[in-house]
Formats: C-alpha cells, structure tokens, sequence
C-alpha cells in the first residue's frame, strides 16, 4: 500500500490562501494564533528523585552515569526512555555499564517501568531484589550476566504482564531456585533465559513451563537438570519455537518411547539444543513428527544412530551431530536425511566409515560440511566441487586417499575453510592457479603439496591460520610469502625441506602470534620476532650466528631453538621475557655465562634478590649440550613451577644450591656432574 502524500496538499493549500490574499484590496481577516508546540517534557519530580536515588546507591566506576544530572531525564539522560504519551519512565537500560552497588527501593516510585536491563554488569554476588516483583508494569526483565546469586526470588511470579525473562548466571556463585512454581502465574511470558542457573532439585520444572501457553523460548542452558523429563498428560506449550537444555546431564536412553519429554510433538518447535546431555542410543522413531523442525542440534552425546522416521523433517536445515559415537556406513547414514536440502551437517568425532557416495543426492544445499575424525575412506569425488554455496569443507583426520585437483575446488567461491589434514592426499594444480576463493584457515596438514611451494596460495591474503606440515616441499621459502602471509596469525610449516632465509623485517611487517618452522632447512640468523608471537619453533633448522639482542616479542611463552648453530652469549633481554613458559636452547653453540635476571642489591644481598623479569611461568628450561659457563642461574630459585631442568654438557662451575631442593615441582633436573660441585 502506497503511503499517500500529505505534502502537497499542505503546500498547495497555504499557495492558494497567498494568491487570495495578494488579490484582495481588504486587509486579511484576523486568526487565532497558531498553537505553541509542548516544551520537551523535564521527567516527572518524584520519577526523577527515585533515579538519583538509585545512581546513588549504585557503584558507577567508569561513570557510565555522568549525564545523570539536570531536571530533562526523559532526553537527555543515558539508558532512561520515558512514554511519549503521559512522560513516566518506561524503559531503563542500563547494559555492561560495569555499574554495580545496590538496588534502592525507589526504583518502586516507576510504577509504570515497562522494560528494565542490567544485563552483563557486576553487583558482586548480591541477591536479586525481591521489590523487583511489585514493578507491576513490567513486561520486560534482563538481568543475564549481572552477577546477582543466591535464591532467584519466587515474588517474580507477580509480574504477570511479563513477556521477557532472562536470569542468565554464568558470573560468580551464581543463581538457583528449589521450584519453578512461581513460573506458572506469568502466563504471558513469551522468552525465558535461565542459562546457569542452578535448578538441580526443582524436580517440577518440566510441569511448572508446561503452565506457559505463550512461551515461544526457552533456554535452561547448563542447569543441573538430572532428572528424566516425564511428559505432561496435557501439553500445553504449542507456541514454542526454540529450546535449549544443553549441558544437562540426563543421561537418558532417548529411544525408550515417552521416556524423554517429547519436544518432537509441539507443532510449532524450530530449534532444539540437546548437546552435552548424555543422551545414549538411538533417537526415538516417534521424533519424526517435528516436521516444522529446522535446527537441531545434538553434538557431545553418546549417540549411536538416526531412526527411519528421519527423512520426514523435511523443514530440517541445521544438523549438528559430532563427538558421539555414531558408527556404520557414512553413505547408508547420508540415506536417511530429508530430502529438502541441508545447509549444516556436522558429524565430526563419531566413528563412521566407508566411502561418500558417487552422487551428491540431498547435500547440493550445503554450506558448511564436517566430517573429520571418522574413519571414512576412498576417493574425494567431484561432485564436491559442485556444492556452490560451501563455506566450509573438513574432512581432516579420515582414511582418504588419492589426489584432489584443482577441478574440485574450482567452483568453490565462497570457501572460507578448508581442513585436509591427516589424510594420504595430495593437492596437484598448476602453479599459476587463482582459485575463487579466499581462505581464513587452511589445514593441510601431511598432504602433499610438494615439492614445489604451492603458487595457489600466493592469492590466500585472507588466512589467518594455517598449518602446511609435512606436506613434502622441498623448495626455497618465496619472497611473496612474507608479504602474502603478513596478517596470517597461526603459521605451521614444519617437518618439510623449505630453505632460505627469515627476513630482517619480520617484527614490523608480521602479526603472527604463532610460528612452527621446525625441522627445515633455514638459514642465517634470527632477527626479531613478530611483536604479538607467543609461540616459536625453529627448532632443527641450520640457523647460525648470535641471538637478537632484542627478541622484539613481550609476550612469548615458547622459545623453542634447540638444534641449531646459533652462537654467541644468551642476550640480557632474555630476562625481560616475563611470560616464558617453555625455552629449549640445547644442541648449539651458546658460550658464557647465563644472563643475570636478579636485581642484586648494592650490598651484594642475594637475599634481597628480585627478579628483573617475571621468570615465575617458566616450566621447562633445557640448556643442554652448549658451551655456557659461570655460576648456576641463580633466578631459578624462584621459579616454583620448574618441572624440568636440564643443564648438562656446559661448562657451569661453582656450588650446586642448597635451595635446589625447594623447587617441588621439579620432576627432572639434569646436570654434568663433572663440572657442578656441591
């Protein structure tokens, strides 16, 4: 329906009223004055007073509340929206403003407070108001994340114009409730979140939601529900659309008939979310009768199969099936789905075998396909490369062998994901092949891509995690993968043959946070490292030359070098890598002594000694086989989570530490006898 236009005739009006009086020897008749438009209304006196005495009560530290001042708390103040049609305070949001304290009772003065949000905010384990059931007006309550605990008061069962709920208490010691009766006096409410909280011994739960005619979600996320859930004799909950009770541990046999309350009979229910519930065996036949049923989600069970009645779900575009212990023939499992064109099938983790099929049937739909780790074997066929809309493609960690071309990749233009890895395969396309798509991840891990480096990948601008190991190249690293792999986050190259060099301007140029070049063939000497890296390995490598002076990484946690020809003393900045969990430096040619990482007082008080760096983290620190010298390094006395220590083959002298024997996690310590007295 067109709107219609009530600009014209407002302004060809007022022309022909000008054209009259223009023509009029008579001056204009007198009219009224046109009316003044309202000032804007300032908020009622006392509706203002009871929020200043709420700001008042509350802890506003990053003063989110700033603009709570002046008489207009209606326009101009953050979060408080007032009615346009009688100026009560109607909605109060006050969302991750990191405000906490406590809930005056003149937040009782808005009686006509609609919609109310403290959603994601911190009041340090404080119980929920019971006053926030006399807000008779409310029809919209989120308090998820706010780190309210104790019992979830029964007064809420007074809001009866509720239609939102969402008590979601993922945040210290968090919520519970003994019994949901107080639930079934909100026949209104239409969305109720109760992610978190503890209903282990609310044996009634099932009964008191069945009270709930208008409910149209439920989320009891992670409640401690144990219990079976016993149908009602009435169902009375034909609104639903969505239901999540993952992470409940029922540990239920679904396929004992009526055992398990039986969501697959509410004629409007789209998504369920069942995972990690324990659920064993078969899923029921009868489930077959959600036909309006579009996503379900069933990961981390112990399921075991599909019933035949599976097909008649011919809405179902969502099918998320991993981590259970699915078993059989993949092509006779792929038989039993609806015809109507899936767009998720996840089944990774299960133990499915044989081979895909030779056509693609129901799955020309898909967009995302998981099928790793599963023991699924043969040919990768080419109708693969026929599922257009795919965005996401696993099949790591089977039993796929032979050689996937070009030709199945090449109308896959919206590929994002594709997971190779642990498989005997190999990838052969031309060197100057632009594929259509752009990657973020790549695994490939043990395919072979060999012995050439890959040109393909000089396109993949986009990966930011990608692991080519083992994957037979035997070639020089090439100058553009530096530039090309410049935002790429998570590098593996290891166990290959790449040659070449690590380039000078590593720290400035590279985002990485890991890098695993392991067990190559790379040369010169180490430059900085990128400034986020946590984690590196360039380790069995055929570096040389000194440590940088600087390793250019605040964050690392993982030195790993072990096997190399680097020379030189161990660089004073060392002691400043705060974070270091595990360093491995052995099989080199390191000399002198280790770096002093204690601030030594000026009287030489070793008692007094701090630590320059917080060495604290360290696990593992192996010097072995190197030509280091001088005294035992003293800051390891304070490195109480030292599990392995090994120190041999150098040429350190001087005492053993008494103090040794105070680190008590230590597992494995080694030293060359030879050269360390006690």
């Amino acid at each position: 329906m067109t709107r219609p236009n009530l600009v014209f005739p407002v302004i060809a009006t007022t022309w022909c009223l000008l054209l009259l009086q223009a023509g009029s020897s008579s001056p204009p008749p007198q009219t009224a004055p046109a009316p003044a438009l309202p000032p804007s209304n300032p908020c009622i006196a006392r509706e203002r007073d009871a929020l200043l005495d709420l700001k008042a009560g509350l802890q506003d530290p990053s003063n989110y509340l700033a603009s709570w001042q002046g008489d207009n708390c209606c326009d101009e103040w953050e979060g408080v929206v007032c009615s346009k049609r009688n100026g009560h305070v109607a909605t109060l949001t006050l969302e991750y403003a990191g405000i906490g304290g406590k809930i005056s009772p003149s937040l009782l003065a808005l009686r006509h407070l609609k919609s109310m949000s403290l959603a994601g905010n911190d009041f340090g384990g404080e119980p929920i108001p019971e006053l926030f059931g006399e807000l008779k007006s409310m029809r919209h309550l989120t308090l998820g994340d706010a780190n309210f605990s104790g019992l979830v008061p029964p007064h809420l069962g007074n809001l009866s114009r509720l239609i939102d709920l969402d008590l979601t208490s993922y945040k210290g010691p968090g919520l519970y409730s003994t019994n949901l009766a107080w639930l079934s006096r909100l026949a209104n409410l239409q969305h109720l979140y109760l992610g978190g909280v503890n209903l282990s011994t609310a044996f009634d739960w099932a009964h008191s939601l069945n009270m709930l005619p208008s409910l149209q979600h439920l989320s009891l996320r992670n409640c401690g529900l144990r219990n079976a859930i016993p149908p009602p004799l009435h169902m009375n909950l034909t609104s639903l659309e969505v239901i999540d009770l993952s992470g409940n541990p029922f540990h239920s046999p679904v396929a004992v008939e009526k055992l398990f309350w039986p969501f697959w009979d509410f004629p409007r229910l789209e998504t369920i979310y069942l995972e990690s519930c324990g659920l064993q065996g078969i899923l029921p036949e009868y489930m077959g009768n959600s036909t309006s049923l579009v996503n379900l989600g069933l990961n981390f069970n112990d399921l075991t199969g599909l019933p035949t009645t599976f097909k008649r779900l011919s809405n179902l575009k969502f099918l998320y099936l991993a981590q259970n212990n699915i078993s059989g023939d993949i092509e006779k499992l792929l038989d039993k789905l609806p015809d109507n064109g899936l767009y998720v099938l996840e089944l990774y983790g299960n133990n499915l075998e044989g081979s895909l099929p030779a056509q693609k049937g129901r799955l020309g739909s898909l967009y995302n396909l998981r099928i790793s780790d599963n023991k699924i074997s043969g040919d990768i066929p080419l109708w693969i490369g026929e599922l257009t809309n795919l965005t996401s493609l696993e099949l790591d960690s089977n039993n796929f062998h032979g050689v996937i071309t070009q030709f199945h990749l090449a109308n896959l233009a919206s590929l994002k994901i594709l997971g190779l890895s642990h498989n005997t395969l190999a990838i052969v396309a031309d060197h100057n092949w632009v594929p259509p798509f752009k990657l973020m991840i790549a695994g490939l891990k043990s395919c072979g891509l060999g012995p050439k480096f890959p040109g393909w990948l000089r396109s993949q601008d986009t990966i930011t995690m990608m692991d080519i190991s083992n994957t037979s190249i035997a070639d020089s690293i090439p100058d553009w993968f530096w530039t090309t792999f410049s935002n790429t986050r998570y590098f593996v190259l290891s166990g290959n043959q790449i040659s070449g060099v690590l380039p000078a301007m590593m720290n400035e140029k590279m985002v990485a946070e890991v890098m695993d070049f392991s067990n190559n063939l790379l040369e010169g000497q180490l430059q900085k490292v990128p400034e986020n890296l946590t984690y590196l390995d360039l380790s069995k490598n055929n570096l040389s030359g000194p440590l940088p002076l600087d390793f250019g990484a605040p964050f690392l946690e993982s030195l790993i070098l072990f096997e190399n020809s680097l020379s030189g003393k161990i660089p004073q900045s060392f002691c400043q890598l705060k974070y270091l969990e595990f360093v491995d430096l052995s099989a080199n040619l390191l000399q002198g002594p280790f770096p002093n990482c204690l601030n030594i007082s000026q009287a030489g008080n070793t008692s007094r000694a701090d630590l320059l760096g917080v060495h604290q983290n360290i696990i593992m620190l192996n010097l072995n086989d190197n030509n280091l010298s001088g005294m035992f390094p003293l800051f390891l006395q304070k490195c109480q989570n030292l599990i392995f220590l090994d120190l041999a083959f150098n040429r350190f002298s001087g005492s053993l530490p008494a103090w040794i024997d105070e680190l008590s996690a230590l597992a494995l310590f080694t030293v060359t006898i030879k050269y360390v007295h006690r």
